[in-house]
């Protein structure tokens, strides 16, 4: 936890001869934070290491709710179409126009079936 970081840096810092002031603390802590959370960190506005730790709190906190969240089922869901899908990757334009090949598009068969009446699930009538 960044709380227990902090918490011994400031330990190490009431520990020396000559007081470092807020901005030297700043930049000292900001060198030795995890590196998952530097980009984070560039974005939040902080002047003071009690703020600092708040921050990094925050970003610890989700941090762990991103590492278990978990996808929802695509099956057995009363309207499956609203459900979560994941994305089939795509080939880029550009690895394709470099291999030089043509790719020819699928041609799928298209088969009609007879409507089926939402109430009594058979074909034939509306």
């Amino acid at each position: 936890m960044p709380s227990l970081f902090i918490a011994k840096m400031i330990s190490l810092f009431n520990r020396l001869s000559i007081p470092l002031t807020e901005e030297q603390k700043l930049r000292i802590l900001e060198k030795n934070i995890k590196s998952d959370h530097l980009p984070h960190l560039a974005q939040a506005t902080y002047s003071s290491v009690e703020e600092l730790e708040s921050v990094l709190c925050n970003l610890e906190i989700w941090t762990q709710r991103a590492a278990r969240y978990r996808e929802p089922p695509a099956r057995g869901l009363l309207e499956p179409a609203l459900g979560h899908r994941t994305r089939k990757l795509l080939t880029p334009v550009s690895a394709i126009r470099e291999s030089g090949t043509q790719l020819e598009p699928e041609r799928r068969a298209t088969t009609y079936r007879d409507p089926v009446c939402w109430n009594c699930g058979q074909t034939g009538h509306l």
